[in-house]
């Protein structure tokens, strides 16, 4: 089983006009490597603003007004990062922190017996090779985290995903919530080690 992808998403009120890859270089949140993966901007023709996506320092980044993501594909750690930008920003309004994590699993034979659907291979002939079927669990993890974790399994695959959503009241609330980042990744991580009976792979 593979990490495959971990990101940090704040809920808030964001800048995206001040948030771009030329003040985060200048203010030294990230390094510089827009010249080998370049700058994305979505443009809404039916009117509203769009997120603006770009690579910078080893994390893709998605800006928006009410929403910032950062995320890796080899599940590295973007706390320091934001927490740069939080000094920078200090009076940014963030109402809620999530953590997200992935996993995939080429293999389905696991300690514990994953889900299938009915008649799977009926499904399969009247739909095709990409059914899959899922599990949703949702549970209050130390009081104060929503974590909600959806297994999706079809035939070539299983995938873990993971939610760790903390609503947050204050800059130094938010601060805490960030870092709990690699808290929450190891508690995945033991819950996948689990259910697979392997260890997970991390970049």
């Amino acid at each position: 089983m593979e990490l495959v992808n971990a990101n940090t998403v704040l809920l808030g009120g964001f800048n995206p006009h001040i948030i771009q890859p030329s003040w985060l270089v200048e203010q030294e949140v990230a390094a510089d490597n827009t010249e080998e993966t370049g700058v994305s901007v979505q443009i809404n023709i039916g009117g509203g603003a769009q997120p603006i996506r770009f690579n910078l320092g080893g994390f893709e980044w998605e800006v928006g007004l009410t929403r910032l993501k950062i995320s890796s594909d080899e599940g590295c750690d973007p706390s320091h990062i934001i927490k740069k930008l939080l000094e920078l920003l200090p009076h940014t309004p963030i109402r809620a922190v999530g953590h997200n994590f992935q996993f995939r699993d080429a293999e389905r034979k696991w300690e514990q017996p994953l889900a299938s659907l009915p008649n799977e291979h009926l499904f399969h002939d009247k739909l095709g090779e990409q059914v899959s079927s899922a599990i949703v669990s949702t549970t209050k993890r130390n009081g104060d985290v929503d974590l909600k974790i959806v297994i999706t399994v079809s035939s070539h695959e299983a995938l873990i995903d993971a939610n760790y959503h903390r609503g947050v009241d204050g800059h130094s609330g938010a601060l805490n919530a960030i870092d709990s980042f690699g808290a929450d990744l190891e508690h995945i991580t033991d819950i996948a080690e689990g259910m697979c009976g392997r260890e997970t792979r991390h970049a």
